[in-house]
This record gives structure tokens, C-alpha cells and sequence, in this order.
């Protein structure tokens, strides 16, 4: 019995491992690849599906965070500094979103957030409150250096059928409006 029960930890402990990044212990891009195609492959008739669909078959929204200017931070106080940023980053994330929400680092100093039945008004209003929360706050390293940083935001509505690339298109196409536009910005899709 407790062979049985301790296999079954050790299989639940490396599931976790292989879909969770270890220096954030945000989800990976894997976890979030397999949870947005579910998402929008789900056929929301019945039940608590139903209750997550809003207007026009839309399931939430999808948000796309990427750190401005993160190389400089790297470049500047070292990468052990630019982990501690990243580390902070997403305890904002875990602050400001629901529960039921799914928190993702994608690499480097990208993340996305999968805000299901969440209306795109709300998810712009969720993500400005992380947006300016970062802006905010600070970091301090190692040696007592103040590391100050900002976010882009880039949000667009997940759609009941939807490709899960087409949905991230979308919200990178958001993102990208938003650098372009000054950066520490969010912005929707069009």
C-alpha cells in the first residue's frame, strides 16, 4: 500500500515538474499549449462549460505579458537580478488574477494568462491593475541595487473553435501594438 501510494507521488511530483517552470513555478508553455487548445476545442453545451461562454461563442480572453526592455536588466545587474524580477512578476500575476486562472511563463520574460469567461472589458481592467502594480514596485538585488521595470500587454478574446496559434497571433499582434506604442501598455486585439 505504501508502495503504491509513494509511486503515486513520485508520478504526480514529475508530472508537476515537466509542466511547471522551476524558476517562477508559473506553468510552461507546454501546460499552456495543452490547456488554450482544451479550452477552445471545448464545446461549452452544458453544465459549468456553459456558464463560462459569454456573448458570440467567446470563452475569455487570452493575455500576453512580455517584460520591456529585460535584456537591459540582464545586461546591467545579472541575470541572478533579472530572475529575482521575473520571480516578482509573476507573484503580481498570482495576485491579481482568480483562482481558476492559468498563469504561464512562455520563456524568456514572456507570460500568458488564459482568463476564461472573463468579457475582454474586465480582462483590460485585470490587466492594467498587474500592469501598474509592476510599475510600481521594486526589486532589490543581492548587492542593494534598486531594479525598477515595466510590462506590454497584449489581450484578445478566445473564441469557442478557435485555432490555439490564431488566438496567440492575435494577442501577439496585441502585444506588439502595445511596444510599439511606448511600451508599459496594454492593448487588445484588433
Amino acid at each position: 500500500m505504501r508502495e503504491v501510494t509513494g509511486r503515486r507521488k513520485l508520478m504526480e511530483d514529475l508530472t508537476h515538474k515537466a509542466m511547471t517552470d522551476p524558476l517562477t513555478g508559473a506553468y510552461n508553455r507546454r501546460a499552456f499549449d495543452e490547456a488554450l487548445s482544451a479550452l477552445l476545442g471545448s464545446i461549452p453545451t452544458h453544465s459549468v462549460l456553459a456558464d463560462t461562454i459569454l456573448a458570440d461563442g467567446v470563452l475569455g480572453c487570452l493575455a500576453v505579458f512580455d517584460l520591456d526592455h529585460f535584456k537591459q536588466i540582464n545586461d546591467r545587474y545579472g541575470h541572478a537580478a533579472g530572475d529575482l524580477v521575473l520571480a516578482r512578476f509573476v507573484a503580481i500575476l498570482r495576485s491579481s488574477m482568480r483562482e481558476g486562472d492559468l498563469i504561464a511563463r512562455l520563456g524568456g520574460a514572456e507570460f500568458a494568462v488564459i482568463l476564461s469567461g472573463m468579457p475582454s472589458d474586465q480582462a483590460r481592467l485585470v490587466c492594467e491593475r498587474v500592469r501598474k502594480r509592476l510599475e510600481q514596485t521594486a526589486v532589490q538585488d543581492a548587492s542593494g541595487a534598486v531594479i525598477r521595470t515595466t510590462v506590454s500587454v497584449g489581450i484578445a478574446r478566445l473564441v469557442a473553435g478557435q485555432d490555439s496559434g490564431d488566438a496567440m497571433k492575435n494577442a501577439d499582434g496585441a502585444l506588439y501594438r502595445a511596444k510599439q506604442s511606448g511600451r508599459n501598455q496594454s492593448a487588445d486585439a484588433a
